[in-house]
């Protein structure tokens, strides 16, 4: 998914660019639906409605992306979208990044542990690819009542960044749930 099958960055309009295989995703589910559903759903009666958009993995980072187009076609205001995503992928370049800080107020990524699927795509090279929000990691165990740090940048050097070992478990497990099984189960 993230290396080798020569996908670059594609512009975001003016705002930057987003990594390629989550802007083509993002497109195949909107164009086959998504969009018809969400201005459908979106109209005037829902002036004074928060937007509550969430996604764990590749449907973090599809979240993020469709909250992007929600507010760049203005079918939502910004301040008014609540983003939470778990586990998510780095998406963006960096002035995509800078153009969501600045517009989306209420952006949460969490993190459990030693998720590695955070630090994908790294933060260098050709595509260097950075997160937005505010970055809510759990660095022991995850659960309710779990101690928590609130990382208000976005991807800097300390929080899940500081990790050097990574462990594929946390990815699968989120609040003491198997998320794999969880979504099997219909989410019951």
């Amino acid at each position: 998914m993230f290396h080798g099958d020569g996908k670059g960055l594609k512009p975001f309009f003016n705002h930057g660019k987003i990594y390629e295989y989550f802007y083509n995703a993002f497109h195949l589910l909107w164009n086959g639906g998504m969009e018809k559903g969400v201005r459908e759903v979106l109209g005037p009666e829902t002036q004074d409605y928060e937007l509550w958009i969430t996604g764990l993995s590749l449907g973090g980072a599809l979240a993020t992306v469709t909250s992007s187009y929600i507010a760049h076609l203005d079918l939502f205001p910004p301040s008014r979208i609540k983003l939470i995503t778990f586990g998510q992928p780095r998406v963006s370049d960096y002035d995509h990044s800078a153009w969501r800080e600045s517009i989306f107020p209420y952006s949460f990524r969490v993190i459990n542990g030693r998720d590695p699927i955070p630090h994908l795509p790294p933060k260098i090279g050709p595509f260097a690819l950075f997160h937005d929000g505010t970055e809510i990691w759990y660095p022991a165990e995850m659960w309710k009542l779990s101690n928590y740090k609130m990382c208000a940048e976005a991807d800097g050097d300390y929080c899940s960044n500081s990790v050097l070992l990574y462990n594929i478990m946390d990815h699968i497990f989120y609040f003491e749930i198997d998320v794999g099984e969880w979504g099997k189960l219909e989410c019951k």
